[in-house]
């Protein structure tokens, strides 16, 4: 093995250029899967750290003495037991496992029994910590959940194994085609093919042992910078409420994930070194020696390119032909580069469009609805509360609804009157309704709103534009009022006295069908004040605002830990049915941050591709050089020559610029349809305004990818060409006789005799 080991370290001293591109490649590859891997750890950790510091045992038991926590901590498979004093000298214990104890509620039974705590047990006096249990790997189902949460990354690994894995053995493919007619030399002077093959392998364990400890090194770097940007891009705010959010989410580094990331890429680059190898010992030492394959393939005379750009487009687009492998990964890797730049950024601004209307359609297009505690006779009234909401200076558009229960005279189908303040009755109807609020509140009169469920019931009842409605009057005699009566005390003791009364019906409308649009008579909120004594009572209102937050657009953890600390100092008068706000404010952190790590992925990816690009253009114009030099001797002028590079780069460009298209094409378009299709199928019992709204919670930027795609192309046809052209200028310092003699750049004198060295060692060897 001594002279495979020699050969191996001779070609890599006498190629710098290609050799220099592999450890390239093998480094972003190795820093790339390193990066995975290393972020898998520290999510799975500080998954952990989060999930203890919520609930930070494994098993709390509530109830039992403290002899009782102390045989629990006796037991060998508890590691420690902390205690919290409770009433009636009892405790709580929360208990931390050292390892696997099988059948856990067995567990539990036969030392309750033995310790005489069954009836807790049985009480169910207890509470298992699932998730750190499953993270711990203690329990019969804690192993097959952790592999559940490995088997979904492991899926995005092999993604970017396979994607890493066409970069390295494009690398090699490129280094060993070089070498071909010396492979094929030392075939005819007596090596075996399985000596090459083993050359071959050497060189790429050698590359290995630069490459991989860089990468690993590298790898840790990009971790760690792309974990900080995700967290400062939106997940720190999420976990604003922890103390220290660096502290609470440390990043670690787990030997484990290195050793497995270096593993990896050692296989990577021996699976792509020995089949490099196979390939290259199947052609005979003859037509390595010669570069040609025995069965010329027949060419086009006449091509797309040679029509557009002439004779430099006809030899571009042969030598593409003739280079179909190096063709093909070139441009698979620049399609899944340009594709995921273009593609990921605008599915994750659409989902958030989506989530974020979605969330608007269900609350008026509000960040908050809560409910308005007043019971007149407990002292509380639903103005004061709104003048408190308005006077706290967060909340803008406020919306207030009124809802009383009515019934159609002779009739007992109950439904809704809502009466409603100006910036609802917008939010309903629209900024310019047929029927002005203005004129709703002078008239005192009534919408029908016939978008509403109820409205059938109500419309053949119409007379004139008049309605007799019913309306529940509760009455209760206050002098039998005691201060310790609750509601539900006050609501039995009251009296119910129907009343009819003729609503004014003034005009038909067609609001929104959301949550909360409930009434089939839509009344000014003036209108309530006018007639509630007469038609209601104040026994207690139904009242829901609806609230946008001041600073609507900008959700942070800073302005919502204000609105929620307000409305814990007026729990007893608002409650808060709906947290819009937070929801949008979880989802633009999170979709943040996955922007971000996406970005940073894509960089990475184009690098991968920007480097596989330049290596394959680089080696392929050495490789061609006595070509060039030919075309020279016949008349082609430089200027020609660097056209024709351009047109290749071109070729390659254009081939991944329509695929990535196309795929992106097909996949937004795609589905926005089979999202609109299922929506249209599920919600086949709604009214087509409703579908209608639906259908625009569902948005896909048909124009931005296609941008991206196209700012993307340029660049990466930009360094096509500049590396074409440093190329060709160091190609052109050598003369034209020299060029033609050899294919090899020009080396030193010591490499300049690695082919007659390399006869030496191996004659020696036989």
């Amino acid at each position: 093995m001594r002279f495979e080991r020699l050969l191996a370290g001779r070609y890599i001293r006498s190629q710098k250029r290609q050799s220099a591109f592999t450890v390239i490649s093998i480094i972003v590859a190795v820093a790339i899967i390193t990066m995975v891997f290393v972020l898998y750890g520290v999510f799975i950790n500080n998954y952990k750290n989060i999930t203890y510091s919520s609930a930070p045992y494994h098993l709390l038991v509530s109830g039992i003495t403290e002899e009782q926590a102390e045989a629990i901590h006796d037991d060998p498979h508890v590691e420690r037991l902390i205690l919290n004093v409770m009433q009636d000298d009892k405790v709580a214990a929360s208990v931390i496992f050292k390892d696997d104890i099988g059948d856990r509620e067995g567990w539990l039974q036969n030392l309750a029994i033995k310790n005489g705590f069954e009836k807790i047990i049985q009480d169910k006096k207890y509470e298992w910590n699932d998730k750190l249990m499953m993270l711990d790997s203690i329990g019969d189902n804690a192993h097959l959940a952790k592999l559940r949460i490995f088997c979904i990354f492991f899926i995005f690994a092999i993604f970017m194994a396979f994607a890493l894995r066409l970069v390295i053995d494009t690398a090699f493919e490129i280094s060993s085609k070089d070498r071909e007619r010396q492979y094929g030399v030392l075939q005819s002077i007596g090596a075996t093919p399985e000596q090459v093959v083993t050359i071959i392998t050497y060189e790429g364990l050698k590359l290995c042992l630069t490459a991989i400890p860089f990468g690993l090194a590298c790898g840790i770097v990009f971790a760690y910078a792309m974990y900080h940007l995700i967290l400062n891009a939106g997940l720190a705010n999420i976990f604003h409420g922890m103390a220290n959010t660096i502290t609470a989410l440390p990043f670690t580094v787990e030997p484990l994930m290195l050793l497995v990331a270096a593993v990896v890429g050692m296989v990577w680059v021996f699976l792509s070194a020995y089949g490099v190898g196979m390939r290259v010992i199947r052609k005979t030492p003859m037509e390595a020696i010669t570069a040609r394959e025995n069965n010329v393939k027949k060419v086009k005379l006449h091509t797309l390119s040679g029509l557009i750009f002439g004779v430099s487009g006809s030899i571009a687009s042969r030598n593409a032909r003739r280079q179909k492998k190096r063709f093909v990964i070139t441009v698979l890797t620049l399609t899944v580069s340009i594709t995921l730049f273009a593609l990921f950024s605008t599915l994750t601004v659409s989902v958030e469009h989506s989530i974020t209307n979605f969330i608007n359609f269900n609350l008026m297009e509000s960040d908050f609805s809560a409910d308005l505690i007043s019971h007149n006779y407990k002292g509380t009234s639903y103005e004061d509360s709104l003048k408190e909401i308005a006077e706290s200076g967060l909340f803008k558009d406020i919306g207030i609804i009124v809802s009383k229960d009515v019934y159609v005279s002779d009739s007992s189908q109950t439904f809704y009157a809502d009466y409603v303040n100006k910036e609802y009755y917008e939010r309903l109807f629209g900024d310019d309704p047929e029927v002005s609020y203005e004129e709703l509140a002078e008239t005192g009169g009534y919408i029908l709103n016939t978008s509403s469920s109820y409205y059938k019931a109500i419309e053949s009842e119409i007379n004139n534009n008049s309605v007799q409605i019913a309306t529940k009057y509760r009455n209760i005699d206050k002098d039998k009022i005691t201060e310790n009566m609750n509601w539900i005390d006050l609501y039995r003791a009251s009296e119910v006295e129907n009343k009819e009364h003729t609503f004014d019906i003034i005009g038909k409308l067609k609001g929104k069908t959301g949550l909360m649009v409930n009434g089939q008579l839509v009344g000014a909120i003036d209108t309530y004040n006018a007639v509630k004594d007469d038609y209601y009572s104040n026994f207690d209102v139904d009242a829901v605002c609806f609230l946008s937050a001041v600073n609507e657009g900008d959700y942070n953890a800073q302005n919502y830990k204000k609105i929620i600390d307000f409305f814990n100092e007026h729990i007893d008068d608002v409650e808060i049915t709906v947290d819009g706000y937070k929801t949008k404010w979880i989802t633009h952190n999170v979709i943040s941050a996955i922007k971000t790590g996406v970005l940073i992925l894509n960089v990475m990816i184009a690098l991968m591709a920007l480097i596989n690009l330049m290596n394959i253009i680089s080696t392929g114009i050495a490789n061609r050089r006595a070509e060039f030099a030919s075309l020279q001797c016949v008349g082609m002028t430089d200027k020609q020559l660097r056209r024709m590079a351009v047109i290749e780069c071109l070729q390659f460009i254009a081939a991944a610029t329509f695929i990535s298209a196309l795929i992106c094409a097909l996949l937004t378009f795609g589905t926005e349809t089979i999202l609109r299709t299922l929506l249209q199928r599920s919600f086949v019992d709604e009214s087509k305004e409703t579908r209608k709204m639906l259908m625009e919670l569902i948005k896909i930027d048909h124009i931005t990818p296609f941008v991206r795609i196209g700012a993307a192309s340029l660049a990466a046809f930009a360094a096509g060409c500049i590396t074409s052209f440093v190329m060709l200028r160091m190609q052109n310092t050598d003369s034209l006789s020299d060029q033609i003699r050899g294919t090899d750049m020009k080396t030193d004198a010591k490499e300049s005799h690695l082919l007659r060295n390399s006869v030496i060692a191996v004659v020696g060897a036989l």
